[in-house]
């Protein structure tokens, strides 16, 4: 699916396609997590397995530093605050190039972000965040880029 934002051109494949249709691939974990006044926790059997994320088109990794969002929208730089439990947060760059005119001659916007990783799910014999948002400083004055960052998919083919 092809959406433009604000002039710019984004890539939501599948973004709207529910989990159910992986044919068994995202397996929720809250089925193994505890629930607590304060939130669902990883129960201790899940806790000693390790936490990937996978941003299409890139495989599985652990406190990755940087991550290609959309075509021409990406973070790099980023730190972990926290990893391993039912969300992950880290800081870093968003780097949006507006695409107007065209995307090679759009203008180039920098700005200091957070991207919280939610949702963690079996997926392929592993525990993957599946869901994530990035909020930017500076959003108010973007809107439709801020809307299309928020609870989206890590990698749509799950």
């Amino acid at each position: 699916m092809l959406g433009k934002v604000g002039g710019r051109l984004l890539v939501l494949a599948g973004a709207g396609v529910a989990l159910a249709g992986c044919g068994g691939a995202g397996v929720p974990v809250s089925a193994s997590a505890t629930s607590t006044t304060a939130g669902a926790t990883l129960n201790s059997a899940a806790t000693a397995r390790p936490i990937y994320v996978e941003m299409d088109p890139t495989p599985p990794a652990q406190r990755p530093a940087e991550f290609d969002i959309y075509n021409h929208t990406e973070l790099t730089g980023l730190s972990w605050s926290s990893w391993g439990g039912m969300t992950a947060r880290g800081s870093g760059v968003l780097d949006d190039v507006d695409c107007t005119p065209d995307c090679a001659s759009g203008h180039d916007d920098k700005f200091p972000a957070t991207i919280v990783l939610s949702d963690v799910r079996e997926v392929n014999g592993q525990l993957e965040y599946t869901r994530f948002t990035v909020t930017f400083q500076g959003q108010d004055k973007h809107p439709d880029l801020a809307k299309a960052l928020n609870d989206q998919p890590t990698n749509p083919r799950h």
